[in-house]
Order: structure tokens, then sequence, then C-alpha cells
């Protein structure tokens, strides 16, 4: 049998592959790497949570510091979201990770939202305004949520290797 893996350094060629060893010591480790790549960002995202939910103004430098964490997350969310999209056929079949790209892309839009919320809110977070009001209200009402898909996502990528150890092992 002859399938089609992607991988890092010969994408495209073609490798024979016993049935059923489509997920490989190798697979498993990056699999691995794409969790841990969400995983650790966890602890500043609860930091900023922290920050949103008690102070009563957001500074244009918390917001700055915010969107550059958002903005990370979200280019690990599209990264990993890459990774499991260009798996090959049958590791797609037995991994089935069809639950973690649905979560991985209501993270990005959820994340994509809040960037345009704290980039609007940045320049004018020390007026005493109705818009700055309305924006921070938005941000704290849905950060929340944000950080429950970023849980949900990082369940779903840690159970996905998981699965594929199971199928290896």
């Amino acid at each position: 049998m002859i399938v089609y893996r992607i991988s890092d350094s010969s994408q495209g060629q073609q490798t024979p592959q016993q049935p059923g060893q489509h997920c490989t010591v190798k697979l498993i480790k990056r699999m691995s790497g794409q969790y841990w790549r969400m995983a650790r960002r966890e602890r500043s995202l609860l930091n900023i949570g922290a920050v949103i939910r008690h102070d009563l103004r957001l500074t244009s430098d918390q917001c700055g510091e915010a969107v550059n964490h958002l903005l990370s997350l979200r280019r690990a969310a599209q990264a990993i979201h890459e990774f499991y999209s260009s798996l090959d056929p049958e590791a797609m079949r037995e991994l089935a990770p069809w639950g973690v790209l649905t979560k991985l892309g209501y993270l990005d839009d959820q994340t994509t939202e809040l960037l345009l919320m704290l980039d609007a809110l940045a320049p004018i977070s020390m007026e005493p305004s109705y818009a700055r009001v309305q924006l921070q209200l938005a941000v704290r009402h849905l950060y929340p949520h944000m950080l429950i898909s970023f849980d949900e996502v990082c369940s779903q990528l840690k159970a996905l290797v998981e699965k594929a150890q199971e199928v290896r092992g």
C-alpha cells in the first residue's frame, strides 16, 4: 500500500507504510509539540484575564501587551489548524480531528474579535468616554468565552495525542 505523507522534509513524496501504522512516533511527537505549543500560553492568558476582570481601566500598555499575547495565540491556532488539516487521509480517518479543527476555527474567530476590540481600545483607554466603557465591557464579556474555547482546544489536542498513542500502541 502506498500512502502520501506530509512531512517537513519531503512533501508529496511516496513512502510505503504498513496498514495501521499511520500514527508513527514522529507524528505523535509532532502532535505532542502542537499540544504544548498551545498549552504553554495558559498562564499568560489567565494573567491577562485577571487584569481585564479586576482593573477599572485598561491602559494602552496593557492593551498592547494583551494584543501581543493574543496575536501569538492566534498564530499558534492557525498553525495547529494547518498541521491537522494537512495530515494524510489514513491518519485523518484514524484520528478524526474534526472537533479540534472546528474549535480551532472558533478560537481564531474569538481571538480576532478580541484583537480588534483591544486595538480600538488602546488609543482611547485613558479618555473618559462612552466608547471606551463600551469597548472595555465588550472585552470583559468576550474574554472568558475565549478562555473556555482555549481550554476546550487544549483538552481536545491532548486527547488526540492520547488517541494516536493508543492507535500506535
